[in-house]
């Protein structure tokens, strides 16, 4: 995962957050109000013996809906980018055993639009996952920045791009790369290129160290 990829990501994934706080502060303050009731799947007026709500609460409750729309264009991005950075997005809901049922799998992400789980997923468990990707991107922002200011960074880099140019080039005729490149052939031509790229850096005259350095990572 490269540097700015993950800044994208940081960025998307700290914007959700705030949306979703202003969201909630914005459920809460509605719900209270008399106006609106809160269900499984978000804020609603109430139809019977409903408080008439005020100009106040009726542009409130007007911004809640632009910021479900937000939420819900960006939900997806998000939940991908929580399984790229290996973070657990998911919770298994257990019906109570008394009245029994099936055993589900809430997405927690989802979950803040329409709940589907037995019972509602803590709003604290999902904002917690919510951190836990930031801290993610975080962490392995750092450890990408460290890798781009390296010297060695940009050559391996290079390389790198260079081993992949066929499986580029399979995807623009319609291949699926994922597959391709875990096949074993996929390897075998990824190991072929590495060892003719390594044997012209020797036949420039390229150290042996800095050789090994750069081969130590680049067929993964």
């Amino acid at each position: 995962m490269n540097y700015f990829s993950l800044r994208g990501y940081l960025r998307l994934v700290k914007s959700f957050k705030e949306k979703v706080t202003d969201y909630w502060l914005l459920e809460h303050q509605l719900s209270d109000s008399g106006s609106f009731e809160l269900s499984s799947s978000g804020l609603m007026p109430r139809g019977f013996m409903r408080v008439e709500p005020d100009e106040d609460a009726k542009k409130a409750y007007n911004r809640y809906k632009l910021i479900r729309e937000k939420i819900a264009k960006d939900v997806n991005e998000v939940t991908s980018i929580a399984e790229t950075m290996e973070v657990p997005s998911n919770l298994i809901s257990y019906p109570a055993p008394a009245f029994g049922g099936v055993v589900t799998e809430q997405s927690l992400f989802h979950a803040i639009l329409f709940d589907t789980s037995h019972g509602r997923v803590p709003r604290l468990v999902i904002m917690d996952a919510i951190n836990q990707v930031i801290g993610r991107c975080e962490h392995e922002g750092k450890k990408s920045l460290k890798r781009m200011i390296n010297p060695l960074y940009w050559p391996f880099f290079l390389l790198k791009i260079v081993l992949r140019i066929p499986f580029i080039l399979l995807r623009s005729a319609g291949f699926n790369i994922e597959t391709l490149e875990s096949h074993l052939a996929a390897r075998l031509v990824k190991t072929v290129l590495a060892l003719l790229i390594i044997l012209l850096l020797i036949y420039l005259g390229v150290e042996n160290e800095i050789i090994t350095r750069l081969f130590a990572g680049l067929l993964h």
